[in-house]
């Protein structure tokens, strides 16, 4: 990873990373712009220095698709699943260490994305699962992975239920 993390995205960081080690799941939330994005692949690159070759399922509402792909200038590969040629590149899911998609996606392409496992099952904005009963919840709690994490500006947006809808994905 060749950004410079601030003082508090490396304490950040040193949490999600001693939530890695203790086999924890957690909600990394804080307010837009203070550098969720940048915290998270910090912990993905160094789970992968660590413990080698597994993809990692990043999951963003489609109008926060490029800015994961614009952030990720690492040495981890990048697959984006979205579009129509989505089909014609199954074959490198498998080979990706990082896969991002929509949440949108996710719904539609549960039955493919529940047979891999992942590393990470990470949830961006996962505000949108706040609802428990929703097709998209529902979708992200079948996502097979060591570790989930979630990520979030407003984990609470009406009711404290909003944030039993994200601890029930973790």
């Amino acid at each position: 990873l060749t950004a410079k993390l601030r003082e508090y995205q490396r304490s950040g960081f040193a949490w999600l990373w001693h939530l890695h080690e203790a086999q924890m799941t957690g909600i990394l939330a804080d307010d837009m712009g203070l550098g969720k994005t940048v915290q998270a692949l910090a912990l993905l690159t160094k789970a992968k220095e660590d413990e080698g070759d597994a993809p990692s399922l990043i999951v963003c509402p489609t109008a926060v698709l490029s800015v994961w792909t614009q952030e990720l200038k690492t040495g981890l590969s990048l697959m984006v699943w979205h579009g129509a040629e989505r089909a014609e590149n199954r074959r490198l899911l498998k080979k990706s260490d990082i896969i991002v998609t929509t949440y949108a996606i996710l719904r539609r392409d549960i039955d493919e994305l529940s047979k891999l496992r992942f590393r990470y099952a990470l949830l961006d904005e996962a505000q949108y699962i706040k609802n428990w009963a929703t097709t998209t919840a529902k979708s992200a709690k079948m996502l097979k992975a060591d570790h989930r994490l979630a990520l979030s500006g407003t984990p609470v947006e009406n009711h404290l239920v909003d944030l039993w809808a994200i601890f029930d994905f973790l």
